[in-house]
C-alpha cells in the first residue's frame, strides 16, 4: 500500500494503491464557482456546461429575476426606482438596491392659489401666497385653490324705492301693494351707473315696521319637524313685474297659501306685519334681494292707518 500506481482514470490524480492491493486516486475538482455551469470532468480535462434559464444570484441588488443565460452567465432584469414623487431622486445601489433621495426642485402642489412650490423633505410644499389684488376697489377678490384669483364686481348700492299706495289702511278692502325701485352702483364715484333691472333677483320684504324678515333662502323648507304649513316671507310676484327704463315696478299680490314652497305675499299679509303700528304713525317697509352676488335693501315708508277708510 501506498505505492505509486496508475488507476487508467484520467479524471483522477495522486494514484496510490491501497490496503485492498487496488490502484485508487483522488477525483479531480472541477468546480468553477458559476452558478450557471454544470461542472465535470472529461478525458483528464474539466468541462463546464452552461445551464440556460437556471436560477442564480448576480449579486446585484438592482436586478431582479437573475436566471442563467446560454454563455454560462447570470443575468437579471433591471429593476425600477421610480417611487412616483417627483420630490425625490430616484436611483439604484448595486449594493442597497433603491435609493429615493428627497430633493428641492420646484413643483405644483395643486393649490393654485400658492406661489414658488418647491419640495422639502420629500413632499410638495406651497411657497407664498399669490396676490390677487387687481387694484380695482370695484372687485372683490379672492382666490379659489382650485381655479386661482377670482374677481367678482362689488357695487356699493344707491337704491331708491318708494311704495304704493303710501297709505295703508287696515280695515280697507285691498289685495296687492307694489315698490319702485332703482338702483345706482356708485362704487366708482365719478362714474355712477344704473343697475340694469333684469339683474336684479326676485326681491322680498325684509321689514315691515317693528317686524323683521329672515332670508327666505336662510329657512328650511319644510321645517326641521317636518311641516310644510308656514310662510318663509313676503315674496313680490315676479312674473307681474314691470320695468320702464332704469326703474323695475315690484308687484306683491299673492295671498299666503301657508305653504314654504310657492313663493307669495300680498298687502294683507303685509298688514298683519303692521298690526301693532298706531294709528296714523308712519313705519318702514324695506324690500331686499341680489345683484351680481351682492344683497342690497331699500327702504321707504307708509303711513298706517287701523280704523276707517283710506
Amino acid at each position: 500500500p501506498g505505492d505509486a500506481c496508475d488507476d487508467g482514470d484520467a479524471c483522477t490524480t495522486e494514484d496510490t494503491c491501497n490496503a485492498d492491493g487496488k490502484c485508487a486516486g483522488k477525483p479531480v475538482t472541477c468546480d468553477d464557482d458559476n452558478a450557471c455551469t454544470r461542472d465535470a470532468c472529461v478525458d483528464g480535462q474539466c468541462v463546464y456546461t452552461p445551464t440556460p434559464n437556471a436560477t442564480c444570484d448576480d449579486g446585484n441588488a438592482c436586478t431582479t429575476e437573475d436566471t442563467c443565460n446560454t454563455d454560462g452567465r447570470c443575468i437579471g432584469t433591471a429593476i425600477s426606482c421610480d417611487d412616483g414623487n417627483g420630490c425625490t431622486d430616484d436611483s439604484c445601489d448595486p449594493g442597497k438596491g433603491c435609493v429615493n433621495n428627497p430633493n428641492t426642485t420646484p413643483c405644483n402642489d395643486g393649490n393654485a392659489c400658492t406661489t414658488g412650490d418647491a419640495c422639502s423633505h420629500g413632499q410638495c410644499a406651497g411657497g407664498p401666497p399669490l396676490s390677487c389684488d387687481d387694484g380695482d376697489s370695484c372687485t372683490a377678490d379672492s382666490c379659489d385653490p382650485a381655479s386661482g384669483c377670482v374677481h367678482v364686481p362689488r357695487g356699493t348700492f344707491q337704491p331708491v324705492c318708494s311704495i304704493s299706495p303710501t297709505t295703508l289702511n287696515v280695515n280697507a278692502q285691498g289685495n296687492s301693494f307694489s315698490m319702485d325701485l332703482s338702483l345706482i352702483n356708485t362704487c366708482n364715484p365719478a362714474a355712477p351707473a344704473p343697475i340694469p333691472p333684469s339683474s336684479i333677483g326676485i326681491t322680498h320684504v325684509s321689514r315691515a315696521g317693528n317686524t323683521v324678515f329672515p332670508d327666505p333662502a336662510s329657512l328650511s323648507c319644510p321645517d326641521s319637524g317636518g311641516g310644510t304649513q308656514f310662510e318663509t316671507g313676503l315674496f313680490e310676484d315676479l312674473a307681474a313685474r314691470n320695468v320702464s327704463g332704469g326703474a323695475v315696478n315690484l308687484k306683491f299680490d299673492r295671498p299666503s297659501d301657508g305653504n314654504c314652497q310657492s313663493l307669495d305675499g300680498n298687502r294683507q299679509d303685509l298688514l298683519a306685519a303692521l298690526s301693532d303700528i298706531s294709528n296714523g304713525a308712519s313705519a318702514d317697509i324695506c324690500i331686499s334681494g341680489m345683484v351680481g352676488g351682492q344683497v342690497f335693501q331699500c327702504c321707504t315708508s307708509a303711513r298706517i292707518l287701523n280704523r276707517g277708510n283710506r
